[in-house]
């Protein structure tokens, strides 16, 4: 069919017209959110029939697609090398970083917010907060999975088995771009003491680091945290749903799962290694304010101390005896001095 008997065809209602998909990063971000919030339905709805949650989340998966554009193709990026070159390609790339950030913000916030509520009761209280957002959501998208393997009936069991794992996975490579410090500053005093850790010089010598190095330092870091737990969330993924691990269309999956991590990754780390040192610097302020603060109280103590020695002192016969001492000597030298002060012939 040409393109002139597809345009006709849909005037005539003969085919139903495609709206184009919604691009942005707004899009990126509602888009992002629809997927998050639809898995966490297929989770919650799989409690009365697994199968059928699957197959409705397949579907509302579906509808999501065709209504919002990918935050981050991998596909474009080849397009782009094939058609014009390196540059080119690298420059797409780039310009999806934008969307990807927004399209994983609403995993990223409800994790932060999971472990956020889970403070209240410490450390493992904000562990098992940030996880449970992320294991439902991971456990909604096995079930899903298996129904699109085709699978006459969909396992909670497999889906939890590869969740779980999956789940703490995203908490550390969540926490671990963003560093102590600033993981501390966001789940309050409780958390920030049970991971307060590092010696002055670490801190110190991170407060005093250039832009460049902690921005290239925490996408390094951020990119290791995150391109491999998404490759390992999609091996688990695909081994609960009985597909095979090792063919080309696996390979390619971990591609663009690698891929969109570190895009997500690399900017994700380097905004918490700036956080971390703002964190740093802030300590090593506090440091210095409470030796300036201590300083001062020594100097204090001590002048009071002086003060209070020399006043009891003066109390002792010692020295009156001295005064006592010094009234003479200023009496001998008084009688010497005025048998001269009276006498006119020095005139």
């Amino acid at each position: 069919m040409s393109d002139a008997e597809i345009a006709l065809a849909i005037e005539r209602d003969i085919l139903p017209s495609v709206e184009p998909q919604k691009e942005g990063i707004g899009a990126a971000f509602i888009g992002g959110a629809k997927r998050f919030g639809s898995s966490l339905q297929t989770a919650l709805e799989s409690v009365l029939d697994p199968t059928a949650a699957a197959k409705r989340g397949i579907e509302r998966g579906e509808a999501i697609g065709r209504e919002y554009a990918p935050g981050a193709s991998l596909e474009e990026v080849k397009r782009a090398y094939a058609e014009r070159g390196l540059l080119p390609a690298a420059g797409e790339a780039v310009s999806q970083i934008p969307g990807a950030l927004a399209e994983q913000a609403p995993n990223i916030a409800a994790t932060l917010a999971g472990a956020r509520a889970g403070a209240r009761f410490g450390l493992p209280g904000a562990v098992i907060g940030a996880a449970l957002p992320a294991a439902a959501q991971l456990y909604g998208s096995a079930l899903e999975r298996q129904a699109e393997a085709g699978a006459p009936e969909v396992s909670r069991g497999r889906a939890a088995a590869a969740a779980v794992p999956g789940a703490a996975l995203e908490v550390a490579a969540t926490f671990i771009p963003l560093g102590r410090g600033v993981v501390g500053k966001l789940l309050g005093p409780e958390v920030e003491k049970a991971l307060a850790r590092g010696t002055n010089e670490s801190i110190e010598r991170l407060a005093q680091e250039s832009l460049g190095k902690v921005l290239a330092k925490g996408a390094g870091v951020g990119a290791l945290a995150e391109i491999p737990t998404e490759i390992t969330q999609q091996i688990l993924e695909r081994a609960q749903a009985g597909l095979p691990l090792t063919t080309p269309d696996a390979l390619a999956e971990y591609g663009e799962a690698a891929y969109g991590a570190g895009l997500v990754g690399g900017p994700f780390g380097a905004v918490g290694r700036v956080g971390q040192r703002g964190v740093a610097r802030g300590k090593v302020a506090e440091t210095q304010a409470e030796e300036r603060r201590l300083q001062e109280e020594l100097a204090t103590a001590e002048r009071e101390q002086a003060a209070a020695a020399e006043e009891a002192r003066k109390q002792t016969p010692e020295y009156r005896q001295e005064l006592n001492s010094k009234i003479v000597d200023l009496k001998d030298e008084l009688s010497q001095v005025e048998p001269i002060a009276k006498d006119k012939t020095i005139d």
